[in-house]
């Protein structure tokens, strides 16, 4: 899950903007490492929750499956539990060494990658939750695309995307990735067929802290930092990130818009 990356490539690194009420402690006793951490921490806390609810789902089936003495099913469940685990991994090793380095785990050194890969690895991530919920999550589409940016930091926004759409899709329901390329820049989208955002919630969408569903937002499932996080990986790397309603209130499209490249 390491990006690939030339060892002169320039690391980019800026604050994280906007932070809203991370940072908790009075002005006069944070030294400016300490708040870059403290940042650094609370995106690291949030985005190991995805891959851990992922395996939770994994160690179930493979419960059951023994159970069952379906050994076959056991075994692939546990190849998907490794899988994932080595991504958990990496994904750790590589906030660290980012904050380590720079004090920013969004900083990062851009690489041509392939935005068809980046799509298939978030959507693997995703789809023992996914598959639990009777959930499709639909890459079918997706064609390679080139662009410039960072694997890693990549895979983490659409990682953030594909499972809030996950986990407010209804059962049964279908998630469609895709990207093409607008003219100067790479948009890729994830669609779900849930119930759709309100006006104050597409408003405040990528605000840290910003639940948009009431449904979570009392269950401890949600802490509202995904797409704030989404929104600084695309800042990050020259971007933005949108989202709109999509059909007749149902579902909504999210869209990360990415300068293609070479431009």
């Amino acid at each position: 899950m390491q990006p690939q990356v030339a060892a002169d490539a320039p690391s980019i690194s800026l604050p994280l903007r906007d932070a809203g009420g991370l940072q908790r402690a009075p002005r006069a006793a944070r030294q400016p490492k300490d708040a870059a951490l403290l940042n650094a921490l609370t995106v690291i806390a949030h985005d190991l929750r995805g891959p851990l609810a992922n395996l939770a789902v994994l160690i179930e089936l493979i419960e059951t499956y023994v159970e069952m003495r379906a050994h076959e099913r056991a075994a692939a469940s546990t190849q998907k539990a490794q899988e994932l685990i080595e991504a958990l991994d990496g994904m750790l090793n590589g906030f660290l060494q980012r904050v380590q380095e720079t004090g920013d785990p969004l900083s990062f050194k851009p690489a041509q990658v392939d935005a068809s890969d980046i799509i298939a690895t978030a959507a693997s991530l995703n789809r023992p939750l996914a598959e639990s919920r009777g959930i499709l999550i639909d890459t079918s589409e997706v064609a390679p695309l080139a662009l410039d940016g960072d694997r890693r930091l990549l895979i983490e926004a659409l990682d953030n995307l594909i499972g809030n759409a996950v986990k407010h899709a209804p059962a049964g329901s279908t998630v469609t990735c895709n990207v093409l390329r607008q003219r100067r820049e790479v948009v890729i989208t994830v669609i779900d067929e849930g119930h759709g955002l309100s006006e104050d919630a597409l408003k405040q969408a990528f605000r840290p802290f910003a639940t948009l569903s009431a449904r979570y937002r009392h269950k401890g499932s949600s802490w509202g930092l995904g797409l704030w996080i989404v929104r600084l990986i695309a800042e990050r790397h020259g971007g933005r990130v949108d989202v709109s309603a999509h059909g007749r209130a149902r579902g909504a499209c999210f869209e990360i818009h990415l300068p293609a490249r070479g431009v």
